[in-house]
Formats: C-alpha cells, sequence, structure tokens
C-alpha cells in the first residue's frame, strides 16, 4: 500500500522511512520509489536492511530514479534495527550508479554500515573518476 501511494503521489520530494525494519518490503517499496520521480531525497537509517540480500534491489532503486540525489542507509548509535549494508550492498548501490543514464546521486550516507576497507577503496576508485 505505502509503496503504491508514493508511486501516485506528486507532491513529495522527501521521504524519511527511518526506524521501521524495512528488510522484507524494500523491494516492493523501491518500485513506489522509483515510479515517483519528485522524491530527491530519501531517508531509510535503521530499517535492519541487508546489503548483501538487497544488492539488487539498491543498484535497481539508484540506477532507474531519475531525481534521487541523496540516499540515506546509516544508522543511529544504539539502535537495535541497523542497517548492515556491508560491501555487497555497496557494489550495488555503485554498479546502479554507474550503470545509470540519469544518475544524480550525489550524496550517500552510511555510516556505521558494516563497510570494510575494500568497499571503501571501491566507493574511493568510483568517486574519483565520476561527479558523485
Amino acid at each position: 500500500m505505502l509503496a503504491r501511494i508514493l508511486g501516485s503521489t506528486t507532491h513529495l520530494t522527501s521521504v524519511d522511512l527511518s526506524m521501521n525494519n524495512l528488510s522484507a518490503g524494500l523491494d516492493c517499496l523501491a518500485d513506489g520509489i522509483i515510479a515517483n520521480d519528485r522524491i530527491v531525497c530519501l531517508k531509510l537509517k535503521n530499517n535492519n536492511i541487508d546489503g548483501r540480500q538487497m544488492q539488487e534491489v539498491l543498484s535497481s532503486l539508484v540506477m532507474n530514479h531519475p531525481s534521487l540525489t541523496s540516499i540515506d542507509l546509516g544508522n543511529t548509535d544504539n539502535i537495535q534495527n541497523r542497517n548492515r549494508i556491508y560491501d555487497e550492498g555497496i557494489n550495488g548501490l555503485l554498479d546502479g550508479i554507474i550503470k545509470s543514464e540519469y544518475s544524480l546521486i550525489s550524496e550517500l550516507h552510511l555510516q556505521s554500515a558494516f563497510i570494510t576497507s575494500d568497499g571503501l577503496s571501491r566507493l574511493h576508485m568510483i568517486t574519483r573518476n565520476t561527479d558523485l
């Protein structure tokens, strides 16, 4: 239902769904977010998102959204439903940005998201070679 509402509304530019334990429903929700070309800022902090399981969803979200400029997949300290984006999730996000014809992503918030030095190296390599 929320995906349908997000996809059909024409006046939302920022969506904050932090701390809602969206791990299981992120794939359905992503379809609604992609359908709304007005959203520029998406906050999904502390939602128990596992980047190893949601790599394709994260890639599709940033690759297919024409106006999204900022996405927050980080965590707030001392919250139970922590996002664990891992290197696989970083790879999905970066692959989506690279493959997109029109990605406008300029901000990625990934605080305390279980990213290793390998994931950070990939992020650094990509940002050095693009406008991100």
